[in-house]
């Protein structure tokens, strides 16, 4: 959608990756830490942990991320609108 309105508006083709990559790592990044914050407690033993109860698998790219790459996004359009 980023992307889309990046173009809509005129936007420089040059930027594109910037743009893509700074909305891609944030995903990335909440994914591995949800993951990195259950698996460890969960694997070693089999045991319910009780928290963190596995939740964080849903809430992170749900909740989070989407937060996360708009927030990047926006400061990237900035970094390029200045470096130009």
């Amino acid at each position: 959608m980023f992307l889309w309105l990046h173009r809509r508006f005129g936007g420089d083709l040059s930027k594109r990756p910037l743009l893509i990559w700074s909305g891609y790592l944030p995903l990335l990044g909440m994914l591995i830490w949800a993951n990195f914050e259950y698996w460890p407690d969960f694997l070693p033993s089999r045991v319910y942990p009780g928290f963190p109860h596995g939740m964080e698998l849903f809430i992170a790219p749900l909740f989070f991320a989407p937060i996360a790459m708009a927030v990047c996004i926006f400061a990237a359009w900035l970094l390029g609108r200045s470096q130009a």
